[in-house]
């Protein structure tokens, strides 16, 4: 039989501790009609709230935070309220995994033109690294600590950001900046455990303890290039529990219209074509949204939306929407040849479009113009 779908948020049965009941709401939705979370406050509010989560900057330190910028929507709204509505001095890092949309460098450069005070880094790690990175992140198997990781976060998002939070701490470190700024939204990098999805980590420094180090201690195990990026130094484990990590949309109420109304009037920012339906920056996220439909029968992203929806931030409709958004079978077949996990992955992409599994040629793209 077909899984059910909550009645009120987007939760199947077909994940693990999900039921739906008599009344077609899962086992999330009815604890939340018991126990309902607040959504985060709007506009100065939430603002406020945002500046009180922050830590003072430390003495010889030029920045008051260095923000995670991927270029995405939610990220750039994010670096125009730190940079233009509270004044705060931004170093921005961003980092390009090798399948950055062409059209996301250019919104970066537009929107760092027109903020005019941001610092910025834009780090792209070696080839080899990254494609060894990508290949441990979708070779993690259900029931194992790392696969359920990588179910609640998705199996490209699970390397990615320990890919980004693994450089950012040390640049952190290394600048003295104490406060480590993400754009992810409330329901995004907080859930502890597959086999109960009410448990939720305390905070994102919390997260970032339970998720990113164990999977920089896995990846760094076995190889010398992955563990010289991985490995933690004693001087940076004295470092670490001074770090604060501060997701902006759990103290900012997130608001999609809102978002990309200000970005594209104020930034010029403009969405990328070649890109999925939960993506605005990254090509490798249609791989990862392929292979978790087809490994688990569900979205990396159902958990997350469905919080998002029992909060009230987006509708039941518009999460549906993106959970069920097609996906350019030409774009998930070429990225997965790029990092060599085609054959292992999607080989019914390949026998179905043999010749037609490579984008045509973009010499602006850095994943389709060749490592």
């Amino acid at each position: 039989m077909p899984p059910r779908i909550c009645a009120r948020c987007v939760l199947s049965d077909n994940i693990p501790g999900v039921s739906i009941g008599d009344d077609g709401l899962c086992t999330l939705c009815a604890e939340a009609r018991r126990r309902p979370e607040q959504a985060p406050p709007e506009g100065a509010q939430g603002e406020a709230r945002f500046l009180a989560a922050l830590k003072p900057r430390t003495r010889g330190s030029d920045y008051d935070c260095l923000c995670l910028y991927s270029g995405g929507k939610d990220s750039t709204f994010m670096l125009y309220v730190l940079a233009r509505t509270l004044k705060l001095r931004v170093l921005a890092l961003t980092l390009d995994n090798w399948f950055i949309s062409p059209q996301t460098f250019t919104n970066i450069r537009t929107t760092l033109q027109r903020l005019e005070t941001v610092d910025h880094i834009l780090l792209k790690p070696s080839w080899n690294l990254v494609q060894k990175s990508f290949r441990a992140g979708f070779s993690f198997e259900p029931g194992t600590a790392m696969g359920e990781k990588a179910f609640l976060v998705g199996h490209a998002c699970l390397s990615c950001f320990g890919l980004i939070t693994a450089h950012a701490g040390r640049l952190a470190i290394e600048k003295r900046i104490r406060n480590i700024v993400a754009g992810t939204t409330p329901g995004q990098m907080r859930q502890k455990s597959l086999r109960d999805l009410n448990a939720r980590y305390s905070s994102a420094t919390a997260a970032f303890r339970g998720i990113t180090l164990p999977l920089m201690q896995t990846l760094g195990r076995g190889d010398p290039e992955l563990r010289s990026l991985f490995r933690v130094k004693w001087r940076e484990l004295l470092w670490i529990p001074r770090l604060n990590m501060v997701p902006f949309y759990e103290h900012v109420r997130y608001d999609e219209r809102l978002v990309l109304e200000t970005v594209e009037r104020e930034l010029a920012w403009v969405r990328p074509r070649d890109t999925d339906s939960c993506s605005t920056n990254c090509q490798l996220n249609a791989l990862g949204i392929y292979v978790h439909r087809k490994k688990y029968g569900v979205s990396p992203y159902a958990i997350p939306l469905a919080h998002d929806v029992r909060m009230g931030l987006l509708s039941r409709d518009e999460a549906l929407a993106a959970l069920n958004g097609e996906l350019n079978p030409r774009i998930v077949a070429h990225v997965a040849q790029r990092l060599g996990v085609a054959q292992s992955l999607v080989p019914e992409l390949l026998a179905a479009d043999p010749d037609g599994s490579t984008l045509p040629a973009d010499r602006s793209n850095p994943a389709g113009s060749g490592a």
